[in-house]
């Protein structure tokens, strides 16, 4: 047994470097004897780490490389045995020693072990005590400096460049993967080193995964190894990042990208954040899209990389980190970023614009494709819809914002449909309510954003269609739809009898006259023939001027056009008789518009007017062929299905359309058939929806009616018949306060109170009434424009070329299942849906 008492720590060291010639590599019996001596007498690690620093300087100079692997193999051990407990007393040699040989031209050849040296002790430094130690952090420093000189430069030997990279790769995941790393007081100084070091080192290209300490020869390393190697670096520092630290991690990684001109690289982009946001504590991800929106502002003037950041943000939130960041609050953002490139649109390559725009609505798919509750896709259409600023008059910047919101919201329609079919359970009702006043649009005096519109539209009535099937249908979303259709039918109405309209014009306005019949079906068969009575009766009047009979045609061709349909619709072969002798006789006296209306062609008539229709005749006579009214009421009186719905259905179809006193009858689903009520539309202005204040929002099944006591009040009001202009065209800057109730108000007080009897047996805890309004959400809007009157008030409007970065969604919406197959007589086709109601009559 030896005595510890017998040997000093100099005679220890030297006695475990080799001392003959053809020796090599640490004795390991003296190893173990300088160790005992070192875990007995840990005072004594000070002075054994002095003396390890001399003999290295002097191994340097002398090139001795194998007494250089010893000093590296003691300093392994040692930090390794119990010693790392009093690591402190002399980590400060250690961080030297390693230092100078990184510093030596002998560094090649020694480079594998002073990394697994490194390795070793940063698995127990505490950076927070030793950090403060300027005689520790700076050689620390230099040895990190190095390590990220390594890893980026490129040496004409592939070999000795992949084993210097491999190597300091690994030390560097070392010192990140320590749990004090990132609250070392030193922290940004290291940071501007490690970051750009590890970034420079992840590729572009798609990578699989590798053991990080599998062994790899000089021939065998690749840039997927480094890739990787980097990437878990990475992961080590974004596992531990908090609130506190997270700024001091992304701030030299924005620098670097920004330095790289990587910020215009969307592809590496999203694979860089795609790493960082799944490394992070998913409670934290929320700071990774708070930095992103405040970066996308600091780039207001560089449309490509707001454009990135953008698509960073759709990335960021895909993989969770929208869950304390409400998607209002991320949109909000970027409306205001939007909002601000349109108005300097002049400035930017329209390209740049619709890639933005692009961008844009792949964030809103982030939302709508990570639903975190049920009414998440509502909320986000309605953000929408309040920043369409139905109240604000007309303007470029305006129009190009309407156009892309339109845009986005046909978008979320689309997503909705399928994730509601995916997920039943989040099939919350469309609030239909919602896009009544978005109907205005329909008739805009732009024509790209009427053109949206429709596509919209046609896909919102989809939805309200599949929506409403199977699903019981209650009074107050009876009346909210009935609503919808109200309003669509005097938007129509409008729009029809716009003087400036072209082909395309009408190919839209039938396509929804047909829509609004698939979808509301009775309904609204009971109010389109009244109004296309009374469109045909105007088009004889307004339209005499010779150079205004081609619109005469026009109008009377879709009058044409939609009873065709109808008698195809109802399965009805005497109104499709009438009408097809109708036709003919308007052919014969050169009185057609040869237009296919359907919405498979409006590609081929978006910039086509009147004059290149292949008219017959090229004098254009006054209409002589009108429909017999009297005629078709009778036909359709004596529809079986028609007669069901409406008691009085003759007195409905001869009523005199007007769009703001035209009154309405609407099933009662308490009471099967029975006519419910007439009313008239509220809100003639079609810009928002009327809520009650509190004070009305009273429980109607616990209210006291006196309903004889209403009816002597309100009994001798009668109906103002000046709702209309002297040619018969609605009037929207009426009053609304001019809307009197006449004596069918003793029908609805009637129906209220057997409602109100029905409703407190059955529901007496129910506090829902028919007055209650859904209230628009009131988000900060992004139009920081004065506001004005309707936009809607110019009667006439030219027709405007499509832009570029608008035209490219209406092919695809054209050739998908959207188009209406809407079928004309002259073509012999059947509707299916018609076909099934045929065979349906057939056999009953």
């Amino acid at each position: 047994m030896w005595c510890s008492s017998c040997y000093n720590h100099v005679s220890l060291i030297n006695n475990v470097y080799p001392s003959q010639p053809g020796e090599s590599g640490a004795k390991a019996n003296n190893l173990s004897f300088l160790v005992f001596y070192a875990e007995s007498r840990p005072q004594k690690l000070t002075k054994i780490g002095a003396y390890l620093e001399k003999r290295t300087a002097r191994d340097i100079s002398y090139s001795r490389i194998e007494n250089l692997k010893v000093t590296l193999t003691i300093l392994t051990v040692l930090v390794g045995s119990k010693c790392k407990q009093n690591l402190d007393l002399f980590l400060v040699s250690v961080v030297n020693i390693v230092a100078k040989m990184l510093e030596s031209p002998l560094n090649t050849e020694i480079i594998e072990q002073i990394s697994s040296t490194i390795v070793s002790f940063s698995a127990h430094h505490n950076h927070v005590i030793l950090d403060v130690d300027s005689a520790f952090v700076i050689p620390y420093l230099k040895i990190i400096k190095i390590l990220c000189k390594n890893v980026q430069e490129n040496n004409e030997n592939q070999d000795i460049q992949n084993k210097k990279k491999i190597s300091s790769l690994r030390a560097l995941y070392a010192i990140v993967s320590n749990d004090t790393f990132l609250k070392s007081p030193k922290i940004d100084e290291f940071l501007e080193y490690i970051i750009p070091a590890l970034l420079a080192n992840i590729q572009e290209k798609k990578t699989k995964g590798i053991k990080l300490y599998r062994s790899l020869s000089n021939t065998d390393i690749s840039d997927v190894d480094m890739d990787n190697l980097a990437i878990q670096s990475i992961n080590e520092i974004m596992q531990r990042i908090n609130p506190v630290t997270f700024e001091k991690v992304f701030n030299p990684i924005y620098k670097y990208l920004e330095s790289n001109d990587h910020m215009l690289n969307k592809k590496y982009l999203l694979k860089l954040f795609n790493i960082f946001t799944k490394a992070m504590n998913p409670q934290y991800r929320y700071l990774l899209v708070l930095y992103s929106l405040k970066h996308l502002k600091d780039y207001s003037n560089d449309l490509a990389i707001q454009t990135n950041i953008i698509y960073i943000l759709s990335n960021i939130i895909k993989n969770g980190g929208g869950s304390v960041v409400t998607h209002i609050e991320v949109l909000d953002v970027l409306s205001d970023c939007l909002f601000e490139t349109l108005q300097n649109s002049s400035k930017y390559d329209p390209k740049d614009i619709e890639n933005l725009e692009n961008a844009y609505i792949d964030c809103i798919n982030s939302f709508t494709s990570n639903v975190s509750y049920p009414e998440q896709m509502n909320d986000i259409m309605t953000f929408l819809i309040n920043h369409l600023k139905l109240d604000t008059s007309n303007n470029e910047v305006i129009l190009k914002c309407r156009i892309f919101i339109i845009r986005s919201l046909r978008f979320i329609l689309e997503q909705r449909a399928t994730f509601i079919e995916n997920n039943p359970t989040f099939n919350t009702p469309l609030p239909i309510e919602l896009f009544i006043p978005t109907l205005v649009l329909l008739k805009d005096s732009s024509f790209n954003l009427r053109l949206q519109y429709y596509f919209f539209l046609l896909l919102l009535m989809d939805q309200i269609s599949s929506s409403l099937n199977g699903i019981p249908e209650d009074s107050k979303t009876h009346i909210t739809k009935y609503r919808f259709m109200q309003n669509i039918h005097t938007i129509l109405f409008e729009y029809s009898q716009k003087k400036l309209n072209q082909p395309i014009d009408y190919i839209m306005i039938i396509n929804v006259f047909v829509k609004n019949v698939q979808v509301f079906e009775f309904d609204d068969i009971i109010e389109a023939v009244p109004l296309m009575f009374e469109l045909e009766n105007i088009s004889r009047v307004k339209f005499k001027n010779k150079d205004e009979i081609m619109l005469q045609y026009a109008i009377n061709t879709v009058i044409i056009e939609f009873f065709d349909y109808l008698s195809e619709y109802l399965g009805n072969e005497s109104l499709g008789n009438y009408i097809s002798q109708i036709k003919q006789n308007k052919i014969e006296k050169d009185e057609w518009c040869n237009v296919s209306f359907t919405t498979a062609v409006i590609s081929q008539w978006l910039n086509k007017t009147f004059n290149d229709v292949e008219w017959k005749s090229n004098e254009f006579k006054e209409t002589s062929v009108y429909l017999d009214h009297d005629h078709i009421i009778s036909i359709l009186c004596d529809h079986e299905q028609l007669m069901e719905q409406f008691e009085d259905l003759p007195e409905l179809l001869s009523r005199r359309y007007s769009p703001k006193a035209f009154m309405s009858y609407i099933k009662d689903e308490l009471n099967n058939s029975k006519r419910m009520s007439h009313h008239s539309i509220n809100d003639p202005k079609l810009v928002r929806n009327s809520v009650p204040s509190q004070s009305l929002r009273r429980d109607m099944t616990r209210a006291s009616i006196h309903i004889e006591d209403l009816k002597e009040v309100l009994g001798s009001f009668e109906q103002l018949d000046t709702l209309q202009n002297n040619d018969g065209i609605l009037d929207i800057d009426e009053d609304e306060d001019n809307i009197k109730l006449t004596d069918e108000v003793n029908g609805l007080l009637d129906e209220i109170a057997c409602q109100s009897r029905i409703m407190t047996n059955d529901n007496k805890n129910s506090n829902t009434t028919l007055i209650n309004q859904p209230i628009l959400s009131s988000y900060e809007n992004v139009f920081n424009v004065p506001k004005k009157q309707t936009i809607t008030s110019q009667e006439e409007y030219p027709l405007t070329n499509m832009d570029n970065h608008i035209l490219y969604a209406q092919d695809s919406f054209i050739n998908s299942d959207y188009s209406l197959h809407y079928v004309r007589s002259t073509e012999n086709l059947l509707d299916i849906e018609i076909e099934k109601k045929k065979e349906k009559k057939n056999s009953s």
